[in-house]
């Protein structure tokens, strides 16, 4: 193992300091600057230097809530609350782009209307209060567009010596700034609490990044990192730039709760407009899995299925979302018995125990469900396993994805499983892999005729061109 213990230029690493937002709260500084930043940045303008401000999410406020009955602006669309934009006076979905005009009151109640959470609009309108005549650079979704690229961003804020680069994660790595000599972390709590197993890794990757901005030119570089729990194992070693500390720590915790590099975990999502078939066809799919799993090939892989529980956001543009997760120690039976029960909703292999109930009728191939499954592959596995095909009932509606989170690169290609494609011999005496057989000739020969036609239309279309030159 080789290891880089110093840095390229030969520069020490940024001077942290944490600043404990609740202390900021006692003094009455309720605002997304600490009282120690501003005092830094006031002193960085004055020396000619430039800052690189962190926060992770963009938008004016998080959400508007009525001070009267507490009621929170949704997306119709979503299960999420609308962020507030004061660019354009309006309130937008994150997830599926819905937005409307903001109300002035409660539509509701009648009630006043209170901004809660801080975004990078925000940030850049207090500073702009704090310091008179403050130049900001923004750098964000909202902001970045194709005429106003990054790179034209850090070429003004290189070239233009503007005070202040504001920004999400496009400004925490892969920068080299000479003239930023200092580095402010806004909130470092915003990917340290969420749903998945890697936010401790997240965050400290995330944090080091984003410190790292500093200091890169001839002067000496300093961070600030503002935080709501200055006492968290996970920030103060970010703040030293421990890895091998944080390493031992994340590593011991893996290692109890099984989690990656130790085991695996692979959530299948099931989506659908139809809540009551999506959550019935996620329950169908995990007693399918189980009843294989309790066979004797599979009992001594120790595998747990969880759910279906609602996913972290359970709707999205009109579609719920209800998720599985199958941890267990990822191998390759297991792999194949997974992608047979997902071919099940394939035409041509559809079962009883993979069936999405409709409305009457019967289960058959048709309008209905897509399959997406993406599992994790190993070398000489051969697998490719990115497939989909309209299948299910005509009334059930179901979109199903399976997104899997391995050691192992993922898998993705056009194509099934099994077959010619995928390396495996078709005479196998393995269930999974005689599943595959018969639908593997025909897929192959449609696959083959696609391409064919996709070629003599490029071809066609570049012959045309020639004649008109």
């Amino acid at each position: 193992l080789y290891t880089l213990k110093n840095r390229y230029n030969g520069k020490p690493l940024p001077k942290v300091h944490i600043a404990d937002l609740r202390l900021e709260l006692e003094q009455g500084n309720d605002s997304a600057i600490s009282y120690p930043l501003q005092d830094a940045i006031g002193q960085t303008m004055q020396q000619g230097k430039q800052t690189v401000l962190f926060l992770n999410r963009r938008g004016n406020s998080r959400a508007l809530v009525c001070v009267d009955c507490r009621e929170a602006p949704e997306c119709p669309r979503c299960s999420a609350r609308l962020t507030y934009h004061s660019a354009n006076e309006r309130v937008m979905c994150h997830y599926c782009g819905y937005s409307q005009p903001v109300y002035q009151r409660c539509p509701r109640c009648g009630g006043p209307l209170k901004r809660i959470g801080t975004g990078t609009q925000k940030v850049q309108q207090e500073l702009q209060t704090l310091f008179a005549d403050l130049e900001v650079a923004r750098m964000d979704a909202d902001t970045v567009n194709a005429a106003n690229t990054h790179e034209h961003i850090l070429d003004r804020f290189k070239e233009e010596h503007v005070p202040i680069l504001l920004g999400t994660q496009m400004v925490a790595k892969g920068l080299n700034l000479p003239n930023v000599t200092l580095v402010g972390v806004l909130d470092a709590d915003l990917s340290l609490y969420n749903d998945s197993f890697r936010a401790a890794e997240n965050t400290f990757n995330l944090l080091t990044q984003v410190v790292g901005r500093a200091g890169r030119g001839e002067s000496s570089g300093r961070a600030m990192i503002q935080t709501m729990v200055p006492n968290h194992r996970v920030i103060e070693l970010a703040a030293k730039q421990d890895y091998d500390a944080f390493y031992e720590l994340e590593i011991g915790l893996r290692r109890v709760q099984g989690l990656p590099p130790f085991g695996d975990i692979t959530q299948i999502t099931f989506t659908g407009q139809d809540e009551a078939s999506v959550l019935r066809g996620a329950a169908k799919f995990r007693d399918s899995l189980r009843a294989c799993l309790n066979m004797p090939e599979y009992k001594s892989d120790d595998c747990t299925v969880l759910g279906p529980a609602p996913c972290f956001v359970p709707k999205i543009n009109y579609n719920f979302r209800y998720s599985l997760t199958l941890r267990c120690k990822m191998n390759k039976p297991l792999r194949l018995l997974l992608a047979h029960l997902l071919r099940q909703f394939s035409p041509g292999g559809i079962q009883t125990e993979a069936q999405f109930p409709g409305q009457g009728g019967q289960n058959r191939v048709g309008k209905g469900a897509r399959l997406h499954a993406g599992l994790p592959a190993q070398d000489g596995d051969g697998a490719i396993i990115d497939g989909e095909a309209l299948v299910g009932h005509d009334q059930a509606g179901v979109k199903l994805h399976a997104v899997a989170q391995s050691r192992a690169v993922r898998a993705g290609a056009e194509g099934i499983v099994e077959g010619k494609t995928a390396g495996l011999d078709l005479g196998n005496t393995d269930p999974a892999v005689r599943a595959g057989k018969a639908l593997a000739e025909p897929q192959l020969l449609r696959m083959e005729t696609a391409r064919s036609r996709q070629a003599y239309a490029v071809d066609h279309r570049k012959q045309a061109r020639l004649r008109c030159c």
